[in-house]
């Protein structure tokens, strides 16, 4: 998405459809942010997120 939004080869209308969907996609910072909130959370039961410093790697 962040490709097609940028590629000017592409008309206006499709750039700015993509750049309107990427709003609706979390950032890599942003999980990261929310992995790290979670960590801290008390009342947590289960983790959703996994921080990538806790991530195994098969």
């Amino acid at each position: 998405m962040v490709e097609l939004s940028r590629d000017c080869r592409l008309p206006n209308e499709i750039r700015c459809e993509a750049r309107r969907l990427l709003r609706h996609y979390p950032s890599k910072s942003d999980l990261h942010i929310a992995s790290r909130l979670e960590e801290k959370n008390p009342l947590r039961v289960e983790p959703v997120f996994e921080s990538p410093d806790d991530a195994s790697v098969n």
